[in-house]
């Protein structure tokens, strides 16, 4: 079935068409993208066989982020765009335009806490890995017990490897940890805010996004460069950027049914009709004081009531619109969508 693969949202109402160029090397080819639009915002798709990403393997998922990230870096020149989740399909034109109004109110808030602000990717490895595990290995504590178990008469035990092996780990640890750190504490203050990623390996020191004011991208760029001068001989340093918004400011779709939504609203003890943000928070306080773990010590159970109560509250101010969240099944229907910033 053809659907609406969309990629992400433009500050602009204009009829639009985008094609971004074949991936290098070949790979499949250009990908012809427009616009919907929705009062002031346009969503950016294309047309494309639906398909459920969960399912790919990992080869084709590394192809569909590529082209995804190709087709929103290639607008990013000439608009502001919001991120979408990789692999969002809208049935028709129809569904985009729900999406969009669901939205609206979000997106206009994200365009503007992110004019202005770029994305930069920073990445740091270990220089010669091998050096570094050597230089783990030569700590005192863990000289001293190769010295131990040189002397041990009756010779190396596979538990004395393993024990061995995990110390040099921790040390290691220790020193990726010292060295992040630093790193970390010299451009947070260059920049407005840092997101860390996982770490992609053993070699891999530091994989952190920051977000920075445009004018103070020279700025941040300078203590990159006083990093890489002061780790040179432990580290190598990777920049990407500028990105689109992608570690702060993407945003995910979800279809909502009225059971969970009731579900929710019940462990709230909320009223059936419209609510405000406010009042969601007023309900949460009062009920989470009744099953609060520090003042039910003795209560089985109240952990995952509690639990349960503070994903109710999350999921229900994430259902409000224009700070109201209305709760009817027949609201509901009129657009089912809800649109979130990605945690």
């Amino acid at each position: 079935m053809i659907g609406k693969y969309v990629y992400g949202v433009i500050n602009s109402n204009e009829d639009l068409r985008f094609s971004t160029l074949a991936e290098p090397g070949g790979g499949n080819g250009a990908v012809r993208a427009h616009t919907v639009a929705y009062r002031d915002i346009s969503a950016v798709v294309s047309d494309a066989e639906i398909a459920g990403y969960t399912s790919q393997d990992k080869e084709i998922l590394v192809r569909q982020l590529l082209k995804h990230q190709r087709v929103i870096e290639g607008i990013m020149p000439r608009h502001s765009v919001i991120p979408m989740q990789l692999g969002l399909f809208a049935r028709d034109q129809n569904e985009v335009l729900e999406i969009l109004a669901g939205g609206y109110t979000l997106i206009k808030e994200v365009f503007a806490a992110g004019s202005g602000k770029i994305e930069i990717d920073v990445a740091a490895v270990w220089r010669d890995f091998s050096a570094a595990l050597q230089e783990a290995g030569g700590e005192k504590e863990i000289v001293a017990f190769k010295k131990e178990l040189l002397a041990k008469p009756e010779g190396v035990t596979p538990e004395d490897r393993i024990k061995l092996g995990s110390m040099v780990k921790q040390a290691l640890d220790n020193k990726r940890e010292q060295y992040a750190g630093e790193i970390l504490r010299g451009l947070k203050s260059v920049s407005l805010a840092a997101k860390t990623h996982e770490l992609m390996g053993d070699t891999m020191v530091l994989n952190t996004a920051f977000l920075l004011n445009k004018a103070g991208r020279a700025d941040f760029e300078k203590e990159v460069e006083r990093l890489n001068t002061n780790f040179g001989e432990k580290l190598n340093f990777r920049c990407v950027g500028p990105l689109p918004l992608y570690s702060f400011y993407t945003l995910e779709t979800r279809k909502l049914k009225f059971e969970e939504v009731e579900s929710a609203r019940k462990k709230l003890r909320l009223s059936g009709g419209p609510v405000t943000g406010a009042e969601i928070k007023k309900a949460y306080h009062e009920t989470a004081f009744s099953c609060h773990p520090d003042k039910n010590p003795d209560c089985p159970g109240v952990e995952k009531e509690f639990h349960e109560l503070a994903s109710a509250y999350k999921f229900l101010k994430d259902c409000c619109r224009n700070g109201i969240c209305a709760l009817t099944e027949q609201d509901l229907k009129k657009n089912p969508v809800l649109v979130k910033l990605r945690d």
